[in-house]
């Protein structure tokens, strides 16, 4: 009886035990980061009372007979699940999501581990847990010496105490780059000149009423053209003007110059009479006389000049031994005349038609086209059936493919700006002559005019063959009768000869046209003569027919010379032959000047001059000043009998966007920073852009106060004193912002220059200028400064902690920094932990090394921060295992009370 006593006395013992286990967890069930416990039962030694038998002959197997003597507590668990994350709002609460444990330092200097996140600041700056003051363990951020940045770099090194104290303070970090977005609207107007006024009137010396017209052509953003017209004698002076960004004009020319006319200051001298009253001239004063085969290169001047005036004929451009153009100026008149030498086409230049895009002729109607430069004259006749329409490319059609049909060398066109129909010989010189005649029906409706037109020089020598030869290259070859030697002869004296044998060898010799050129033109240049030989097709039947020798140069000092043997086989005739004169015509104040180009051509620079002999006009000759270097406001201006006339203009302005941030320098002082974008050139996606300090910004106070920069009014400077200040304060402040044709910035050719400036006691600040994201399309204007890098100091306001345990500051300043790694250590057998009270853990036998690493990596959690993990404990099924608990104690003290009763009966027995 007495072993199911002591029985039921291991039982009420080790429930009990459990009793203690399940109250503990109920008592913890708020306890941050607790982990429940559980009892496991296992039964003692059991008493055997017969063992086990196996079956053997006619006897089965017996089972062995024992009687358990009770039961022990196996172990007590603590339960590692996850806890539920409770969200709390405190910057200092953090739980971990997954495996691990914080690491502290408690104050026995042992390394400890807590699921327990309540976290706080010491008064020494240390991190700590806020129920023991234990400190939390990790690294702490150290400094990029390249970049001055903090940066997480030893978490592969034993963790320690983190302490904050020398993140309190953030340094200032002075600003490196500008980072710019959005649009600039591309159909804003953009920069040009402006005058109210584009007409100068003035009253002459003569008590006349003048006008004098200016016209503006913008060229780019810093360059325009102006011309000055007025009524009698059209462009009477031309000029440029370059302006800065700022509308300074920095460079002003004109042309023709003033006698006294300078760089600094310029001006024209502009006639009011208009053509002068006629007069005599005298001859050239420097005539230059380049003799050339008999012509001369020179000026032939007829009529009238006026008195005291000198004409002076300068030629231009060209190489240096050649010039192309000529320039007359005259000392009273100004600018006279230009032109082009060398010679002129044949040329029919209609008068503008009325009959619109197309023309109906109402009778039949033609007329012919006459080409004078042949032996023979080639003349087409032209048609038009009336009551036909024709386009205006029809009746263009038209004509050439008379003129082609009839071999003539010319070509038709209608200009349809003018509506003008023109009819051109195909080459220029004198020989190049077309006469219109023989017209019928509605000719006058095509606004040209019967007669002959004449080109004008720059003909070549040329030495061909007499028609009556033609035949003789009808089938392609010659059959030479004698031997034939022929000499070519240029004007430098170079001779070639050409020799086309009868008999070779005894075989006769037939020469085709190929053959021929080539002989010849291989001789030619052989011995540098300045001459080439060609066939022409003289009847138009699509087969050369006519040999022709010409000089390589036109004009009249170029000449062939052809003797020889026999040459007339060939349908050439000896000779010396020479090209024609180039000269070119104008007339100024009825007097006609002729332009003659000889051998030695007119060289750049030359000129000629030439003065006058009767009286002028009335009106006295005015100098005509033209907007100044160094002025903003343009003026074109004139003096007459101490009366000033002038008209007055500006560059104004293109579209202006601005937008402004505040950057810092070294010491953290904040300035404000003005970004100014001009549209400078609609044609090129041109922008200029210009920095500038704030108007109020110290640095510009402390300059507009400063003597030395003799401000009157620092308090009211004017917009020139700030661009002033701000010249002086930063260094390369402009820039150049080019589009391509999609909006997109062209990184190519704009010039974004990084601008540098110093702040009274700061480092030197260069900054760059991140335009990227700057686009030109036609929307409204958004572009603005997004972003700076740059900070004044902060102070530490508060901590956080991101989910792989990183402890980022957050500064007054507003910047964000890292500060420290939070350690986490992982265990193979967390549940080996000893408990240590204070919601802390030990490291035991059982369960291994800590594996210790930041969250997130390997086994280790995430980090939850603004929360504290909850305890596991279940109240609903710490309540089942109470009742079970209970329920088993009551069974076991029956057994006792049970086996009493028992041997209560055993001792009654006696009685």
């Amino acid at each position: 009886m007495l072993r199911s006593l002591f029985t039921g006395v291991t039982g009420l013992k080790q429930f009990q035990t459990k009793m203690d286990v399940v109250s503990n967890n109920i008592a913890n069930v708020d306890t941050t980061g607790f982990k429940r416990g559980r009892a496991m039962f296992a039964d003692l030694f059991s008493e055997t009372i017969r063992h086990g038998q196996q079956s053997f002959g006619d006897f089965g197997s017996q089972n062995p007979m024992q009687i358990g003597l009770g039961t022990k507590i196996a172990s007590i668990d603590t339960i590692m699940t996850q806890g539920k994350i409770e969200n709390t709002g405190r910057d200092n609460d953090i739980a971990i999501e997954g495996d691990g444990f914080f690491m502290v330092k408690g104050f026995d200097s042992n390394i400890y581990y807590t699921r327990d996140g309540n976290l706080n600041v010491s008064d020494s700056h240390d991190l700590i847990m806020t129920n023991t003051g234990s400190k939390i363990q990790g690294w702490s951020a150290m400094q990029d010496p390249r970049t001055g940045n903090l940066e997480m770099r030893e978490t592969d090194v034993v963790p320690y105490d983190i302490n904050i104290a020398r993140y309190l303070k953030k340094h200032a970090h002075q600003t490196n780059e500008i980072t710019y977005s959005c649009n600039l609207q591309s159909s804003s107007p953009d920069r040009d000149i402006e005058f109210g006024v584009e007409t100068l009137t003035f009253i002459d010396s003569a008590d006349q009423k003048q006008d004098l017209r200016f016209k503006f052509k913008k060229l780019d953003a810093e360059n325009w053209l102006w011309t000055a017209h007025d009524d009698t004698e059209g462009n009477v002076a031309t000029g440029t003007l370059k302006c800065d960004e700022d509308g300074t004009v920095l460079e002003s020319t004109v042309e023709p110059a003033g006698l006294t006319s300078t760089l600094s200051a310029p001006y024209f001298t502009y006639d009011p009479d208009g053509n002068p009253q006629p007069g005599s001239a005298t001859m050239p004063i420097n005539k230059v006389t380049n003799q050339g085969n008999g012509l001369s290169s020179g000026v032939t001047v007829s009529g009238n000049l006026v008195k005291d005036e000198t004409v002076e004929i300068i030629f231009d451009g060209g190489d240096p031994t050649r010039a192309v153009s000529y320039r007359v100026v005259g000392s009273e008149r100004g600018f006279i005349h230009s032109g082009t030498l060398g010679g002129t086409q044949a040329r029919f230049a209609g008068d503008p038609v009325t009959f619109g895009l197309s023309w109906t002729p109402a009778a039949n109607t033609s007329f012919t086209v006459t080409d004078s430069q042949f032996a023979v004259p080639r003349t087409a006749t032209v048609s038009f059936v009336g009551g036909t329409t024709y386009t205006a490319s029809e009746i263009v059609d038209t004509i050439n493919n008379a003129l082609a049909n009839d071999g003539v060398r010319a070509t038709a066109y209608f200009d349809a700006v003018t509506s003008q129909l023109q009819i051109v010989s195909n080459e220029i010189g004198e020989r190049q002559n077309l006469t219109i005649g023989g017209a019928i029906g509605n000719f006058a409706d095509l606004g040209l005019t019967a007669g002959t037109q004449v080109g004008t020089g720059a003909g070549k020598a040329e030495v061909y063959s007499d028609l009556a030869m033609s035949a003789a290259f009808a089938a392609d070859n010659v059959d030479v009768t004698a031997d034939v030697q022929l000499v070519v002869t240029d004007r430098h004296g170079r001779a070639a000869t050409i020799e086309f044998p009868d008999i070779v060898a005894g075989v006769n010799q037939i020469y085709s046209r190929g053959a021929i050129l080539a002989e010849i033109n291989s001789q030619l240049v052989a011995n540098n003569v300045s001459a080439n030989a060609a066939f022409l097709d003289t009847d138009n039947d699509g087969s050369p027919d006519q040999l022709m020798i010409s000089s390589n140069v036109p004009g009249s000092g170029e000449r062939v010379i052809l003797t020889g043997t026999n040459i007339d086989q060939l349908g050439l005739a000896g000779g010396s032959y020479s090209g024609t004169a180039a000269v070119s015509h104008f007339e100024y104040g009825g007097l006609t000047f002729d332009l003659t180009e000889g051998t030695n051509h007119w060289l750049p620079n030359e000129s000629l001059s030439f003065v006058t002999t009767a009286e002028k006009g009335a009106a006295s000759s005015v100098n005509i000043y033209v907007p100044q270097p160094g002025t903003k406001k343009m003026a074109f201006a004139t003096n007459v009998n101490n009366h000033e006339y002038k008209i007055e203009g500006a560059v104004s302005k293109g579209a202006q966007h601005k937008t402004n941030i505040v950057i810092y320098d070294s010491l953290g002082t904040p300035h404000g920073m003005v970004t100014t974008w001009e549209h400078t050139d609609k044609t090129k996606h041109e922008w200029t852009y210009k920095m500038s300090y704030s108007p109020d910004d110290p640095e510009i106070l402390a300059w507009l106060k400063d003597p030395a920069n003799n401000i009157l009014d620092p308090e009211s400077p004017t917009d020139e004193e700030l661009e002033r200040a701000n010249d002086s304060l930063i260094t390369d402040r402009t820039g150049k912002m080019y589009f391509q044709n999609d909006g997109k910035i062209d990184v190519a050719r704009s010039y974004i220059p990084s601008f540098s400036l110093q702040p009274r006691g700061s480092n030197p600040l260069k900054i760059d200028l991140a335009t990227d994201l700057i686009t030109q399309f036609d929307s409204q204007f958004t572009t603005k400064a997004e972003n700076q890098d740059g900070y004044a100091m902060g102070l530490l306001q508060k901590i956080y902690f991101e989910e792989d345990g990183v402890v980022r500051g957050v500064y007054s300043n507003g910047q964000k920094q890292p500060i420290a790694q939070l350690a986490i250590a992982t265990f193979n057998n967390p549940e080996g932990l000893e408990k240590k009270g204070n919601n802390l853990y030990a490291f035991a036998p059982g369960s291994g090394l800590a594996v210790v690493s930041r969250a997130g990596v390997g086994l280790a959690g995430k980090v939850v921060a603004n929360s504290l993990e909850m305890s596991n404990v279940d109240l609903s099924q710490e309540f089942t295992d109470m009742i079970v608990t209970q329920r088993a104690f009551q069974a076991n003290s029956r057994v006792i009370t049970t086996s009493d009763e028992l041997l209560q009966e055993l001792v009654n027995l006696k009685r």
